[in-house]
């Protein structure tokens, strides 16, 4: 507290002038008690009490600039060599790396995931230190080859705010300047409109009588008052056409200038949907989600914009999102619309099959019913067991390697866009591993090594000490890339990111930087959903565990003959071994005659 006595200024000044901070206080102290040098300013409090009648000796501000034995120019150069704060250094070596190899519209796509993944410390540096390659197509096009090429520097920032807007951004939000408002793309423009109206009407001629009947009730309630409600909820069996009549409404509503936001469940969802986005992302859910958590969006935000502005809002798989999500959506929606009404009386569409219905597949009438029955739960066995167990036809199931069953005994560059169709499903994450690292020798060509950095996320160096990286590089946990991927083909341009997931079973804050993907010929069987595959591959080393499963892996596909299951023999299932005791589910029994 400061105080001023009129009577006796002399005192006063003084007073000020001898006074302490605690900070300077901090430096007296460190040149008197050397054992208090291992201490940093704000641990300082635990091991001392500030006293104001004590003296402490003083050292300098000079010795903050210091670190083993060199005083850097700068509080901030400081702070960098000793690891306190990040610096763009690895995005900077990404960028240079990428520049001699990419071409400029996949550098500024690399440039614009860098900043909405990455997190730069300074992503204005970035661009300034690399405008030149950013706009050098532009240049050349545009035939001026000037250092200041303002209309260039704005056809680039365009391009990357695409990117922006795609993940709720703006270029505004990382320090660059937006685009000129005649240039500014919305997310309006990322769409031709022409070219979605024509496309809307090519799509409404081919629905059938129920799919049209569908749209116009959703139509009638997107355009007039006239529609009962505002919330739909489609169902319809996978393959009975209900992502083609997402696109309908997508064209048509976005060839009438307005807004439609797709969502979906999972992310391979989603790249059926032109624009879709998860439903984590376009609505800032958290993961993992539980009751008690609320959305992270802001309502004066772009996304929040996007939300207010449109017309309809189609949520395909929606079955397989948590109650939780739903509700924290319609919250969410109706604090942005100010309308208490459900999902703020938003036209919202929701898509999927709770029984998790299957292809319906016209020339292949036997292996439909046996489908539609697996899903209605009316297998059974022939053996006396329990119901729950049923018989998989013999010639279901796989060879010797299923790897070679789906994907043959080579896969070469020629024929690696036909083989992208197939995957090798199981139940588990544990299992993806070792089926990948089957196939990836006998995909030819050169191998590439990349390995991720790791690191504790924990402000105690002795916390730290105690996983050596040796330990962190063998953990992969759910939902991240490994330690070492190893990839074959052609470059793409992707950057490498921070990733932190929360996972209940490691027991601090693990942070891998490492490029976002993995391997894939092999997946979930809850990845696959929504999918249609040429040849499925169904890898069961123990019985499915939850409601489904089984359902949806054996319907990714529409025949018989494109589908092998490879089972593991245990106590709870195996080929031609009767099952007793406890059972899961549609546990398998793997015996019975062909169709």
């Amino acid at each position: 507290m400061g105080y001023f006595n009129k009577n006796n200024p002399s005192v006063a000044v003084e007073a000020a002038v001898c006074r302490d901070s605690t900070l300077m206080a901090w430096f007296k102290l460190n040149q008197s008690d050397i054992s208090a040098r291992r201490y940093s300013y704000t641990e300082i409090p635990e091991h001392y009490v500030f006293n104001r009648t004590d003296d402490w000796e003083a050292t300098s501000f000079e010795d903050l600039r210091t670190f083993d034995g060199v005083t850097c120019d700068s509080f901030k150069e400081t702070t960098k060599r000793r690891d306190l704060v990040q610096d763009d250094s690895v995005w900077e070596n990404t960028l240079t790396d990428a520049v001699a190899l990419s071409m400029p519209y996949q550098f500024r796509q690399l440039f614009a995931y860098i900043c909405v993944m990455g997190s730069p410390v300074d992503p204005v540096k970035l661009w300034v230190t690399f405008l030149d390659s950013f706009v050098e197509d532009f240049s050349k096009r545009h035939g001026d080859h000037s250092d200041d090429c303002q209309n260039c520097e704005n056809l680039a920032l365009r391009e990357v705010q695409e990117i922006y807007i795609l993940h709720g951004k703006k270029c505004q939000d990382f320090g660059l300047r937006n685009p000129p408002t005649n240039m500014l793309d919305s997310f309006h423009d990322l769409f031709i409109q022409r070219d979605e109206e024509t496309e809307g009407e090519r799509l409404m001629s081919t629905l059938n009588p129920e799919q049209k009947h569908a749209f116009d009730s959703v139509m009638a309630a997107v355009y007039t008052d006239s529609s009962p409600g505002n919330c739909f909820y489609l169902d319809g069996p996978s393959g009975s056409g209900k992502t083609h009549l997402y696109k309908t409404l997508l064209s048509v509503v976005r060839g009438k200038g307005d807004t439609v936001l797709p969502v979906a469940s999972t992310g391979i969802a989603v790249t059926l949907l032109k624009g879709g986005r998860t439903y984590h992302s376009q609505f800032k859910l958290p993961i993992p989600l539980v009751e008690t958590f609320t959305s992270n969006m802001r309502l004066i935000s772009i996304d929040a914009t996007l939300i207010k502005e449109a017309q309809l809002i189609i949520w395909d798989e929606a079955t397989m999102a948590p109650c939780h999500a739903l509700n924290t959506v319609d919250k969410l929606l109706k604090d942005i619309m100010g309308n208490q009404r459900p999902f703020g009386d938003k036209v919202v569409l929701l898509g999927g099959d709770f029984r998790q219905c299957l292809l319906v597949v016209p020339h292949d009438p036997l292996f439909s019913h046996w489908l539609i029955q697996l899903g209605n739960g009316e297998l059974t066995n022939s053996f006396g067991l329990d119901r729950d167990v049923i018989e998989i036809p013999s010639n279901l199931l796989a060879s010797d390697s299923i790897v070679t069953d789906i994907f043959g005994d080579k896969l070469t560059p020629s024929t690696v866009s036909t083989f992208s169709n197939r995957a090798i499903l199981r139940p588990r994450n544990e299992d993806a591993n070792a089926i990948n690292k089957q196939v990836f020798p006998i995909l030819e060509g050169e191998a590439h090594c990349y390995l991720s950095t790791d690191s504790v996320d924990c402000d105690d160096e002795q916390e730290r000490n105690n996983y050596p990286v040796e330990f962190l590089n063998s953990l992969t946990p759910l939902e991240m890339p490994p330690h070492k991927l190893n990839f074959k083909g052609q470059q793409c341009f992707i950057p490498r990111i921070d990733l932190a997931p929360v996972d209940p079973d490691i027991p601090f804050v693990f942070r891998r930087r490492q490029f976002p993907v993995r391997l894939a010929f092999s997946m979930t069987i809850n990845k696959s959903q929504g999918q249609t595959l040429d040849k499925v591959g169904i890898y069961l080393p123990t019985p499915v565990f939850s409601h489904g499963q089984l359902y949806v892996a054996l319907s990714r596909t529409t025949s018989y003959a494109n589908l092998k299951v490879c089972i593991v023999n245990s106590s709870q299932q195996g080929v031609g071994i009767p099952l007793h005791g406890a059972l899961y589910n549609l546990g398998c029994l793997h015996l019975g005659a062909p169709f």
